[in-house]
């Protein structure tokens, strides 16, 4: 984790990063908890040109009617869940196995806390939910 003018920057390798906006103030390596609403991922077959982009494997689909619900599986193993809408616009229509890309604006992501659970620190620097 490193920090920049009110902006958090989670480096997960390889390409994969996480920005948040930061209250208080945050030590560079400090392990944060970060969450991003499902409706504000977007989801692509490359890395997108956004703050926050993190590349998964689909691992369930499910039709909602209105939207599509992803569950996709981070590299650092967390999950986090995407609403896709059904409405023509979407880039790309993954199924269950695909390697995609997760993207969000900074704006989206929020800071929970900065003690996550020790199974989470364990896991990665950072731990990914979206509610």
């Amino acid at each position: 984790t490193s920090t920049d003018a009110g902006t958090g920057v989670v480096d997960l390798g390889d390409g994969d990063r996480i920005t948040v906006a930061l209250r208080g103030s945050r030590s560079p390596g400090e392990a944060v908890e970060i969450t991003v609403r499902p409706e504000k991922i977007r989801l692509t077959a490359g890395p997108a040109d956004s703050a926050s982009r993190v590349r998964g494997t689909v691992r369930e689909v499910v039709y909602l009617g209105t939207s599509t619900s992803y569950t996709v599986e981070t590299r650092t193993g967390a999950e986090m869940t995407v609403f896709q809408p059904n409405d023509g616009t979407a880039p790309v229509h993954p199924a269950r196995g695909d390697t995609v890309w997760l993207s969000w604006a900074t704006a989206h992501s929020y800071l929970l806390s900065t003690a996550p659970s020790p199974a989470a620190t364990a896991a990665a620097p950072v731990s990914l939910t979206s509610r």
